[in-house]
């Protein structure tokens, strides 16, 4: 069993750090337990804080992807063999996965009013330039007599470029994502209190068809 482990890799959990390549290393069964992973990204692999080429790792062993993203081994394998590799049972307890519904919900639209946020201040940055365009045409088109408006634009658009300098100085997308990215990664768990993995960014419409959860095997009910 081979698991190409990143953005474009075949893990069980999505992985979106913008430090993870897209095949960041790789996860090879040696039949006993325990897995040997082999880096294969520039932005280094490491385990127990030592960056590796290839080493000998188990279930339960936490490695880190790049210089933020951490996992343990048993998250990123195939169910089957995270299952085996931890000898869990078959599933006993039912948890209800209802609540989780109004956190993706919570989540997906912090993420979609953070991304017009973005877009909207993107526009206000442009809008000095469109002014000093109009401007230069009238300039070019009215008497001296009307010169005031140009200048008028002018002020305007120095305005409107100092406000929006301002505003894109306090605005940081990405320190703002990563905030919403944790809560989100701290609520979106499983509702097994032994268990409490984090679900991935499955969103729940789609994980509201899983039976059971892939790392403690407890049945889900999504009414």
């Amino acid at each position: 069993m081979e698991v190409i482990v990143g953005k474009q890799g075949n893990q069980r959990i999505p992985i979106t750090d913008q430090y993870v390549s897209r095949k960041h290393c790789k996860l090879t069964s040696n039949g006993d337990g325990s897995y040997t992973i082999e880096n294969l990204s520039q932005n280094g692999t490491f385990v127990n804080g030592r960056k590796i080429l290839k080493t000998k790792v188990h279930a339960d062993t936490e490695i880190q992807l790049g210089p933020n993203f951490t996992v343990k081994v048993s998250e990123l394998l195939p169910i089957t063999n995270s299952i085996a590799s931890n000898k869990l049972s078959a599933p006993q307890k039912e948890y209800s996965i209802k609540p989780l519904e109004a956190i993706w919900n919570e989540y997906h639209d912090s993420l979609l009013d953070l991304q017009a946020k973005q877009h909207r201040l993107g526009l206000l940055i442009r809008i000095p330039m469109l002014f000093t365009v109009i401007g230069g045409v009238l300039t070019a088109l009215i008497s001296d007599d009307y010169r005031f408006v140009t200048l008028g634009i002018s002020i305007l658009a120095g305005i409107i470029m100092i406000y929006g300098f301002i505003k894109s100085k306090n605005f940081v997308f990405a320190k703002e994502k990563d905030r919403l990215d944790i809560e989100f990664q701290d609520k979106y768990i499983c509702p097994n209190p032994e268990c409490n993995h984090f679900l991935g960014n499955k969103p729940y419409k789609i994980l509201s068809q899983d039976k059971c959860c892939g790392y403690c095997r407890c049945k889900y009910n999504s009414k």
